[in-house]
């Protein structure tokens, strides 16, 4: 588990137009450091129930795969949250 702060882009920068569920466990991004970092599966399982576009939050992943290094994450580092080849927020 890796606790994090995150902000999610508006409509105008690519973001969700809804809110997302960052507490129920079904959201699933990718994290990247860097323009050039591995993609990093994670789920979201702790969060406000919604969390909307331009909204910033305490929450906590769930690193999803033990074939994946995600030493890359680390306290301090910025993220982009991607869906996709999309980033729809930051952290």
């Amino acid at each position: 588990m890796v606790d994090a702060r995150i902000r999610l882009f508006v409509p105008e920068q690519g973001g969700w137009r809804s809110p997302v569920d960052a507490s129920s466990g079904l959201y699933a991004p990718h994290l990247r450091i860097g323009p050039n970092g591995e993609y990093l599966g994670v789920r979201l399982v702790q969060g406000p129930a919604e969390l909307h576009p331009s909204d910033s939050a305490e929450v906590t992943f769930e690193l999803m795969y033990d074939s994946i290094e995600y030493s890359t994450l680390r306290v301090g580092n910025h993220f982009e949250i991607l869906e996709g080849l999309h980033a729809v927020g930051e952290g």
